[in-house]
């Protein structure tokens, strides 16, 4: 018997990106006249678009790749993959 388990995926956010999925949340919800959006559930759509449309993962992989191109000083972090601007 398989017994299905929830993996718990701890995020950080800046405080902007997250005002941005709160809105959208809102929002969202209003236009599906519901009581709410869970941030779970939106996370959990947007990485299963991901893996599923190959359109979708190309493109994330071209921001992963931009993001992640040298130069960067070796004393600074490691640059953060996406930015939220």
């Amino acid at each position: 018997m398989l017994c299905a388990l929830s993996v718990r995926l701890p995020l950080e956010l800046s405080p902007r990106l997250h005002r941005q999925l709160l809105s959208w949340c809102r929002e969202t919800a209003r236009e599906l006249d519901v009581p709410g959006v869970a941030r779970g559930d939106v996370i959990e759509a947007l990485l299963r678009y991901l893996v599923e449309d190959e359109t979708v993962s190309a493109a994330i992989r071209g921001r992963l790749a931009a993001a992640m191109s040298p130069p960067w000083s070796p004393r600074q972090p490691y640059p953060r993959a996406v930015a939220d601007d």
